[in-house]
């Protein structure tokens, strides 16, 4: 496991098995050691028309957020003018670190998808997958229920959730034109675009 240690998380990911996950850093910016008032202005304009016209708020020198409510201006020349730079960067960070997040997410989803495909591949190559099967298309006998016309070649999975453990009334035998056609329209979730399913009174 190796990791990368970021300004607001840290990035671990595994060389071997591909997992990642992103551990943010959840200290409050209100807790933080860190904090400095500072000089806010509302526009950058604000500091060159009127200097005078200014709040005072604590400035996190960590992520650059302006943290609280106005404090009391005690007048102090000292104080610094927020940094509006390091608020962007921070902001900067924290964007990048979302965007990571979304792209561990990604590659997750593939990965599950992936092993999925792996051990469903070799589900239907069991035997139990076989004679359930031949269960199904014998109750059909062998006809595709999608057209009523075809041979009956292959069982679909009416609802795929019960894959690996499928009650009989979720398959039904269909021919392999009949069930691209039906995938395909699962998948999409749009029948319009799809190849028509052939019927009787289509010859």
């Amino acid at each position: 496991m190796s990791f990368i240690d970021r300004k607001f998380c840290i990035h671990y990911s595994c060389d071997k098995c591909g997992y990642e996950s992103i551990d943010w850093n959840t200290t409050s910016c209100y807790n933080d050691p860190l904090l400095k008032p500072t000089r806010y202005y509302k526009t950058d304009e604000d500091y060159f028309i009127n200097p005078k016209n200014y709040s005072v708020y604590n400035q996190c020198q960590n992520c650059g957020s302006k943290v609280g409510t106005a404090l009391k201006d005690t007048g102090s020349l000292d104080i610094e003018t927020f940094d509006r730079e390091l608020q962007e960067r921070g902001l900067k960070e924290r964007s990048d670190i979302k965007n990571l997040s979304g792209e561990i997410e990604e590659r997750r989803k593939k990965r599950r998808h992936l092993n999925f495909e792996i051990e469903y591949e070799e589900y239907l190559k069991s035997e139990r997958w076989k004679k359930i099967r031949q269960i199904v298309l014998d109750k059909d006998n062998n006809l595709c229920q999608s057209c009523l016309v075809e041979v009956a070649t292959e069982v679909h999975h009416t609802d795929g959730q019960f894959r690996f453990n499928e009650p009989l009334f979720s398959l039904v035998s269909v021919c392999s034109d009949c069930h691209r056609v039906i995938t395909e329209i699962e998948r999409k979730r749009n029948a319009r675009e799809e190849k028509k399913i052939k019927y009787k009174f289509d010859n």
